[in-house]
């Protein structure tokens, strides 16, 4: 193959071939955190894990991804995806507010959230995060937008249910109903 066909020859094949790029880097990253080793994430990164992305660097690139697209005009659906991202940004939010209100100044232990997304998923932070971001890319219409929601999906799902694991095999009581990421599903 000549390299001079593996270079993009406008920005929008470019566009096409960083969203493949991260669908198929999505892919991978899902079954290495269905079946391999475990991996911090937030607030339990740490080094020996590979690169780790400025947040500001990735931002920028979602913004890009959105607004560069050919076809951001707002429409209908433009519109359910914005409600759709809101909903789940107020998600994130509350499951955020949740979590860290679970211990007291000085408490140790564990315990189970209650209340907002938590009384449907083990992992209400992540399933909302991931519902804002596949609101993104309904409202983007665009491949990267659209790449980015499946990457986040495959990034933050395996991880929710590992928690969902690690909470039945912690609390006896834990909610049965409980799902780990999809509501009354997964």
């Amino acid at each position: 193959m000549e390299l001079a066909k593996l270079i993009p020859s406008s920005a929008e094949e470019l566009h096409h071939q960083l969203a493949l790029l991260m669908v198929v880097s999505g892919a991978a990253t899902f079954l290495t955190l269905m079946f391999g080793p475990t991996a911090p994430y937030g607030r339990y990164t740490r080094g020996g894990w590979g690169p780790l992305i400025n947040s500001n660097i990735a931002w920028m690139g979602f913004f890009l991804a959105y607004h560069l697209a050919p076809n951001s005009k707002i429409s209908p659906l433009a519109a359910v995806g914005i409600a759709i991202q809101i909903v789940g940004w107020f998600n994130v939010m509350q499951a955020d507010r949740i979590l860290t209100s679970l211990r007291k100044p000085g408490e140790t232990g564990y315990k189970i959230p209650q209340g907002g997304p938590f009384r449907l998923v083990s992992a209400g932070n992540y399933a909302s995060e991931i519902l804002e971001w596949c609101g993104y890319a309904l409202a983007a219409r665009a491949l990267p937008a659209a790449a980015f929601a499946f990457f986040a999906f495959c990034n933050l799902a395996p991880r929710a249910w590992r928690h969902h694991k690690w909470y039945l095999s912690k609390f006896e009581d834990y909610p049965k109903a409980r799902r780990a990421v999809i509501p009354f599903v997964w």
